[in-house]
């Protein structure tokens, strides 16, 4: 199979124009008519990813953000200038990049949805989904506390803390949106349509927890990495429907910081 009809099959699955305006989603470097040799899944592509995709034999990363969001190839490169070696790399070894973001978070299957699945909410026997106006959350019924979320949340994706405004942590809620990525613009209005007790997102700006604040809007902020989910799910599909393609996931990121 080439990469382009594998690129055919996942623009099928998830249409570019399903994703916003703003975003480059698809192809930041191709070689279309090469076979495909093996297909790494991740949330961005750095340089070690690419390093294993050479040392590896892979010749197409399928990412969810897109590796380049700027028209201007050099622009980018000298704004962010460490990908211009992962460029370089990519161009030299003939591996091709490829992203679904809105496309893919907008699916009703998509990253939020995905999120719910990975910290294993539909086990829950009051778990009931609640239908909304936005296609990027997935809302749902329950009775749980943020402790029992935090909890979830930690164990699934390995980390050691996240950010709330609720002060008990073990009052229990009834409705719930899990909004992936930076949700804060949905929150607002979800909030007021709605009335949800709690909101699992992330990458809030300090003028967001302001807002929560004085609005009494109830969060748990979990890392943006929480969409790593979408390699996992990405995955899965790929093995589902080409069950002899090698694919490899590659979720198991950290923060690029430390709290101290």
């Amino acid at each position: 199979m080439k990469i382009k009809e594998l690129a055919s099959f996942l623009e099928y699955l998830y249409p570019k124009d399903n994703a916003e305006e703003w975003d480059p989603v698809g192809f930041s470097l191709s070689y279309k008519n090469m076979l495909v040799r093996g297909v790494i899944t991740c949330l961005d592509v750095t340089k070690e990813i690419v390093n294993f995709a050479i040392e590896n034999n892979y010749n197409f990363i399928v990412s969810h953000h897109p590796f380049l969001f700027y028209e201007d190839l050099n622009e980018e490169l000298n704004t962010y200038f460490y990908k211009k070696e992962i460029y370089e790399l990519c161009k030299k070894h003939k591996i091709s990049l490829f992203s679904l973001h809105t496309n893919y978070d907008s699916d009703k299957n998509g990253t939020s949805y995905q999120v719910a699945k990975f910290l294993n909410l539909f086990d829950s026997p009051a778990h009931k989904e609640l239908k909304t106006v936005s296609k990027y959350a997935y809302c749902f019924k329950d009775n749980l506390s943020v402790s029992e979320l935090a909890k979830a949340a930690k164990n699934s994706y390995k980390i050691d803390s996240l950010a709330t405004n609720v002060s008990d942590l073990d009052a229990k809620f009834n409705s719930f949106c899990i909004i992936a990525g930076s949700g804060a613009s949905e929150i607002s209005q979800l909030k007021r349509q709605y009335k949800i007790d709690l909101f699992l997102s992330s990458d809030f700006k300090w003028s967001d927890y302001l807002f929560y604040d004085q609005s009494k809007i109830n969060f748990l902020e979990i890392a943006h990495l929480q969409e790593s989910v979408f390699a996992l799910d990405l995955a899965r599909l790929l093995n589902q429907h080409f069950p002899d393609l090698k694919v490899k996931t590659i979720n198991h990121i950290s923060l690029p910081y430390k709290l101290i």
